[in-house]
């Protein structure tokens, strides 16, 4: 099975026969009117004319989706240290700005947890941590190599967790990849306690697409990537979902291997952060190529 270079190299060659895809509506309004914005990969990259929201369409089934990421890691120590090298500190700044958020310690579950290194940082932390990822790579690491018996082959949706189990729920580099956004934070809603704290990072490709065209890159990862949600999108999806008190905000970037991805990755996430601290997070640098958002569960009147 062919493998790319890293930093992509932690996604397989892969794709998804067309057969096995579907035309769905827009996931944030319902409207089905949309203006093409590019192809990537044989799929459609396409904006709501009603809502703003950009997503691939057609999209892959829900069963299609399963099979594709039963796949998506490739085994090897070297790949599983690179992943660590990439995330580790970006992990440890979200830590940092939970434990300013929650004000305690409690139950912590990652959906798409991969190998399990930031449930490692929130163990390390005083954290009860609990995983959910589809990938058997990803899984049988996080329990036999890391020794988390607690991370479960699966996703939010299978129902694995009780309703109100956990303080924070967090996914990092996951919403981008469902088929329906609205019904993962639905189930990130359930299964947060009152007041608990949904924690997502997500990708923001739309404003760097002319860029990625200049210097002859893959504009969009389809059929990895199904959504780009922006500053403006990714309130409204969390506010339909019953959440309140919603933040947007820039963090660093993840750490690239090749030197000069990282330093443009870098450059971007530092001008950030700067213009997110000059306005008080009033505004939001547009080409950061990704956003964390913070949001809580009502304590009261919630869903």
């Amino acid at each position: 099975m062919a493998e790319r270079k890293f930093s992509s190299k932690r996604y397989i060659n892969l794709t998804i026969p067309r057969e096995r895809c579907r035309h769905l509506p827009c996931d944030l309004c319902g409207v089905d009117k949309t203006r093409h914005i590019t192809e990537a990969n044989g799929f459609d990259l396409v904006r709501c004319r009603n809502c703003g929201f950009v997503y691939v369409d057609p999209r892959p089934t829900r069963e299609a989706l399963r099979d594709f990421y039963e796949e998506y890691f490739v085994e090897g120590e070297e790949n599983i240290s690179a992943w660590r090298r990439e995330f580790q500190s970006l992990y440890r700044e979200i830590r940092e700005r939970i434990n300013r958020s929650y004000g305690k310690k409690g139950k912590i579950l990652d959906v798409g947890c991969s190998f399990g290194f930031f449930l490692d940082v929130m163990k390390e932390d005083g954290w009860d941590i609990y995983g959910l990822d589809y990938s058997r790579i990803a899984v049988d690491y996080a329990v036999d190599t890391m020794g988390f018996p607690h991370v479960l082959r699966g996703g939010i949706e299978d129902g694995l967790f009780a309703d109100e189990t956990f303080d924070v729920v967090t996914s990092f580099y996951v919403l981008e990849h469902v088929l329906e956004p609205t019904d993962m934070l639905q189930y990130v809603f359930r299964v947060l306690k009152k007041g608990g704290l949904a924690v997502n990072r997500v990708p923001f490709t739309r404003p760097l697409i002319p860029f990625f065209r200049l210097l002859g890159l893959p504009v969009f990862e389809a059929p990895m990537h199904l959504n780009d949600f922006s500053p403006r999108t990714m309130p409204l999806f969390l506010e339909k979902a019953g959440f309140k008190d919603i933040h947007i905000t820039a963090t660093r970037s993840r750490r690239a291997e090749e030197k000069g991805t990282r330093l443009a990755m870098g450059a971007t996430a530092a001008a950030g952060r700067l213009v997110s601290w000059l306005s008080r997070g009033r505004l939001f640098f547009p080409l950061t190529g990704a956003f964390l958002s913070l949001a809580r569960k009502p304590e009261k009147g919630g869903k």
